[in-house]
């Protein structure tokens, strides 16, 4: 029987840890289940990571293919990476911005770095995107803002140290089931609660002592108006105000009478006065898609975040915590280069694109100048501009952008009879490759698919009875907030190795582990036939 082998969860960001032991003749795995060392599932498993892993749906490519005479034919890596050489070459050389790639939020740090090296440094391309900056787009701008960095200044070890639990527009009973037991569990303490703000009765709001409802594009006006409750009842922590942001008085001077704007959001106002109580204590405020796919998707995040820095919310055991669907999602933002260079550095900053162009051994100038259009207008790109070849990594999708005509015309053109040379899950051998958890810690991935399984899983939590309120108050008195003084940035690219994340002293957010890497493989190879004067491999 094979050995165990220590792997994680890559089905979310939570970050599970798996032990998992493969069939004892053939490829595939035999059995898969929680790590109870892990630190942080310590043995839990969902049903659908441990199926997911187990299991995945869908043919797994072991090798390449390449088309002819319009079939897919099965070939060797070197006939399939010389025609990549070969045909990227030669649209570079008429233009360095006629190649497009496409990156996906389930690579590793590794992947993801190797990725936009060959993107940026090789191609010199602006049209790259690692597809990750559409679903956690309003987050990302409301952290910079408020913190200067990319992450939540919380951790999961503050889940159990809240008192107050608001999950705000997420449903993590069901996409988060095992952060959800964290919650569920801290909820049930003696003088802790947990309050779901949702539209509807979601499996989370279920269990939740309360749920307020807002209608349907309510969000942002409920957000402000218990913000605007704290500060009309003298409950801002003005100690922490003073002296940790800036902008409070501007804050002030834009919020809504509370009461006002709790009619718009559509909830009675002894909502706003429970969500105003629930701050007093330390709060942890979760929120996911539900409020960040929106037209207002930015401004709630950062009422949200206002709520917790005006109270002073941001500590031990609180904190604004947005929750991050894919697994890997927060680490190819920091080191992808999609929209800033490795160690949190500035895109347009000129003494870190020398630093970049140095370590990667190319010329400066072949760095692009700006971040490049994003998803949709690369996509539309390859529909209307410039774009003659695309390199898509992992999970690049065509169902995206199914409701744009421009990028679905454009995704159609790219994939018109299917591609060239279909992406191929590379795995030779174990390799030890990173993740950077939003919400965790994690050790990665490795092994092949199976047809068994076996697993602890975490079941749905049942309904909690609700208790009487707390109306116990802090007593000091008092932000658009941001948080004072510089952000914390990494000094140097450290031989190239993929930078955790720079995150405040209030918690460490970047994890470490192994994984497979998915396309890493491919991306390493295709930058050292390409551009042989550089170490592609030295990332």
């Amino acid at each position: 029987m094979p050995d165990w082998v220590s792997t994680t969860c890559m089905r979310c960001a939570v970050g599970c840890g798996h032990v998992q032991r493969g069939v004892d003749v053939g490829y595939g795995l035999d059995t898969v289940r929680g790590d109870a060392a892990h630190p942080v599932n310590r043995g839990l498993a969902c049903q659908r990571g441990v199926e997911e892993t187990a299991d995945p749906s869908g043919e797994w490519l072991t090798q390449p293919l390449v088309r002819r005479g319009g079939e897919l034919k099965k070939t060797t890596w070197d006939v399939a990476l010389a025609r990549i050489v070969e045909e990227f070459g030669e649209t570079l050389e008429r233009d360095r911005v006629g190649v497009a790639v496409l990156g996906s939020g389930q690579q590793t740090n590794e992947a993801a770095y190797a990725l936009g090296k060959l993107a940026r440094g090789g191609f010199g391309t602006r049209y790259y995107d690692a597809n990750t900056t559409l679903c956690m787009a309003s987050a990302v701008n409301v952290y910079y803002d408020a913190f200067g960095s990319d992450a939540p200044p919380c951790t999961y070890d503050d889940i159990p140290d809240a008192e107050s639990h608001v999950v705000w527009g997420a449903n993590p009973r069901v996409a988060h089931p095992v952060m959800f037991r964290w919650i569920s569990d801290s909820a049930d303490d003696p003088d802790s609660e947990l309050i779901v703000v949702d539209p509807v009765e979601s499996e989370t709001a279920e269990t939740a002592d309360t749920h307020v409802s807002p209608d349907l594009g309510g969000d942002l006006d409920l957000a402000r108006a218990v913000l605007a409750h704290v500060v009309e009842t003298g409950r801002v922590d003005e100690a922490f105000v003073a002296e940790s942001t800036s902008g409070f008085d501007d804050l002030v001077a834009g919020l809504p009478d509370p009461e006002a704007a709790a009619d718009r959001a559509g909830v009675p106002f002894d909502a706003v006065e429970k969500l105003a109580d629930a701050l007093d204590d330390p709060t942890l405020i979760y929120w996911g898609m539900g409020v960040n796919q929106s037209v207002q998707g930015t401004d709630t995040a950062g009422a949200l975040v206002d709520c917790c820095l005006a109270t002073g919310n941001v500590g031990p055991g609180s904190g604004p915590f947005s929750l991050t669907g894919q697994s890997n999602s927060m680490g190819t933002r920091v080191c992808s280069s999609k929209g800033g260079w490795p160690g949190q550095r500035d895109f347009d900053d000129p003494e870190s694109r020398e630093l970049v162009a140095e370590e990667w051994g190319v010329p400066v100038d072949r760095l692009p100048d700006d971040t490049g259009p994003g998803p949709v207008g690369t996509v539309a790109a390859i529909a209307d501009g410039p774009i003659e070849a695309v390199y898509a990594s992992a999970r690049a999708r065509r169902r995206g952008a199914r409701h744009d005509r421009q990028p679905r015309r454009g995704l159609r053109r790219a994939a018109r009879g299917g591609p060239d040379i279909p992406p191929v899950g590379r795995r030779h051998r174990p390799r030890d490759h990173r993740r950077t958890r939003r919400t965790g810690r994690g050790r990665g991935v490795r092994g092949p698919v199976s047809r068994r399984r076996e697993a602890v899983v975490v079941p749905l939590r049942r309904r909690r009875e609700p208790r009487p309120d707390r109306r116990q108050r802090r007593t000091d008195f008092g932000g658009r907030l941001t948080i004072a003084g510089d952000t914390q940035r990494h000094e140097r690219i450290d031989g190239e190795r993929p930078p955790a994340n720079a995150v405040s002293d209030r918690g460490e957010n970047a994890r470490r582990g192994e994984s497979s890497g998915h396309g890493s493989l491919a991306a390493f190879d295709v930058a050292s036939e390409l551009f042989p004067t550089g170490d592609a491999r030295s990332a």
